[in-house]
């Protein structure tokens, strides 16, 4: 049986209250304020009606006082240049003192005011609050991210099933968050700050500590939240690592430092990144579910990935038996031994066009090495049975090949033969230099798409197999920082070549699909410019 709820004030009307209790009672509203807050602290629920985001935005305004402090010092300030504008004759020591008020005046009320500002706006307008901005800013594409609420209602979903509470800090699965949010797998260091500031005035030490956490995410921006419990702080970062166990823990002393690289230090941090996270991956314990990656997929369109799993092929096969006709190639690192050989490939076709049934053929690895393949041993076998041929071929093990016919692997020669090319990735970095992959994977591919993003590249081309289907990425510069990207697209009667201008994170998405096969521009909002290059 539930427990009947009990009464709390809700926000606006508990800070309504407390500011009616000080204007009628003045000082003597201490006492009742404080038995309020705790009662409405027992009685509020664990998870706020209105969000975990929500509240967080709404603690801003205790902030406010700050800027009543700016506005005491911006008032001091001023009657301190006023002071001295009615003063008759004055000294250079008078003007110089009419001068700092000015200044400490004018910056104070800034400060005042621009405090002032953003609190109120984080309480009153959540949608444009600094959690909502970091929140946004570390979505793939931030100038289409979702609005607020469904942000907020991420995040909340987050923290609710998987948040661990430091002080008032949470940390989820895939979120941090404070004053500001992080995304977990975006984490590329992070800084703990407790010190203790020593400050010396009228002949007195006032001692005070500063308890901070600050991240940095992959695009080198920042986010920070204030701690009051010093003692949750090194609780919270072991377990920000747990979660993000490749990000570098750094002492606060060298923020400065991280902050301010150059670009060239900078991308080398990444990189040291991306090397830690496949170490780390390719030490973990394998299962039966996650066999050694050994294994490359290549599909019809030239894609490739080692990321493996039955999962992933049983997915790729039940599309191929969708389509008219499909094949795809799975490749060991070395060739798989058999009773009458060893083999160094499998191919697999399945479509409606083979009536429910699935091609596959092992091709025999040559007698010395660097050879043409000769033969291969061919089966037609039920999408059951290929599933079987799969999962032991992706084990590294030998499938039953019973029934299945030996065949002979011929290439016919042709009065013109033509060689299909194979498919290229090619890269120029911000500082001229090129480099040339025909043997990559889907990750190095990635790689190169946010290189574009945080600018390691200027330009990329990708080229499918058979050297028709082709992409390039050419980044933007000081005047336009859109990125240009030009494409093939092979119609029935001619190769046509398209262009468009775009943000790098755009044009990173679709080079990502047109390596996985699944670019489906809206061509509409794109250049024809086949017959401009013709008459080139």
């Amino acid at each position: 049986m539930e427990s009947k709820r009990q009464f709390y004030l809700k926000w606006p009307w508990d800070w309504v209250l407390y500011v009616l209790l000080v204007v009628v009672l003045r000082i003597f509203a201490i006492p009742f304020i404080y038995l309020i807050m705790r009662w409405n602290k027992k009685h509020r629920p664990d998870v706020p009606e209105e969000g975990f985001c929500v509240q967080q935005t709404r603690r801003q305004i205790s902030k406010l006082w700050m800027s009543l402090v700016f506005l005491l010092v911006a008032l001091c300030g001023g009657a301190v240049f006023v002071a001295g504008l009615l003063t008759d004759e004055r000294t250079w020591e008078e003007y110089a003192m009419m001068a700092g008020g000015a200044v400490v005046g004018l910056g104070s009320l800034a400060l005042a005011i621009y405090v002032g500002y953003t609190s109120l706006r984080d309480v009153f307008c959540p949608e444009k609050s600094t959690l909502a901005q970091s929140i946004r800013s570390q979505m793939p594409y931030p100038e289409e991210a979702p609005s607020a609420r469904e942000m907020f209602a991420m995040v909340d979903k987050d923290i609710q099933e998987n948040g661990k509470w430091f002080d008032k800090v949470a940390v989820g699965k895939e979120w941090v968050l404070g004053e500001q949010a992080s995304y977990i797998p975006c984490i590329r260091a992070v800084f703990p700050r407790d010190e203790i500031v020593h400050r010396h005035a009228g002949g007195r030490v006032q001692t005070s500590r500063i308890v901070e956490l600050w991240i940095m995410d992959d695009r080198h921006q920042v986010q920070s939240t204030t701690l009051k419990d010093y003692r949750e702080l090194q609780p919270l970062v072991d377990c920000i690592q747990l979660r993000a166990p490749d990000a570098l823990i750094v002492p606060y002393s060298e923020f400065d430092r991280y902050n301010f690289m150059e670009d060239e230090e900078w991308q080398k941090v990444l990189q040291d990144f991306r090397l830690r996270d496949g170490r780390r991956k390719a030490s973990q314990p394998r299962t039966e579910s996650q066999p050694p990656q050994n294994m490359v997929l290549t599909r019809a369109d030239g894609t490739v990935t080692s990321r493996l799993s039955m999962e992933v092929l049983s997915q790729m096969l039940e599309e191929c038996l969708q389509s008219p006709e499909e094949t795809f190639f799975l490749t060991p690192s070395r060739p798989i031994q058999g009773e009458k050989g060893a083999y160094m490939e499998l191919l697999c076709s399945a479509g409606t066009a083979l009536e429910g049934k699935v091609r596959m053929l092992l091709v025999e690895a040559p007698a010395q090495q660097g050879g043409q393949p000769e033969n291969g041993l061919h089966g037609m076998v039920n999408p059951e049975e290929a599933e079987k041929v799969l999962a032991a071929w992706l084990g590294g093990k030998m499938p039953d090949t019973t029934g299945w016919t030996r065949v002979q692997l011929r290439m016919e020669q042709q009065e013109n033969p033509q060689e299909l090319r194979p498919p290229k990735l090619s890269l120029v970095s911000r500082r001229g230099v090129s480099q040339n992959h025909e043997n990559f994977t889907l990750e190095d591919v990635q790689v190169a798409a946010d290189g574009m993003v945080d600018g390691s590249y200027q330009q990329v081309d990708l080229t499918l197999p058979g050297g028709w289907l082709w992409m390039r990425l050419v980044a933007g510069n000081a005047d336009d920082g859109r990125c240009t990207v030009l494409v093939t697209r092979a119609d029935p009667d001619t190769l046509r070549l398209f262009k468009i201008k775009t943000t790098p994170r755009k044009a990173a998405a679709w080079l990502m699909d047109f390596a996985r096969g699944q670019f489906r521009p809206d061509w509409s909002q794109w250049e024809d410019i086949t017959k401009e290059v013709e008459n080139q």
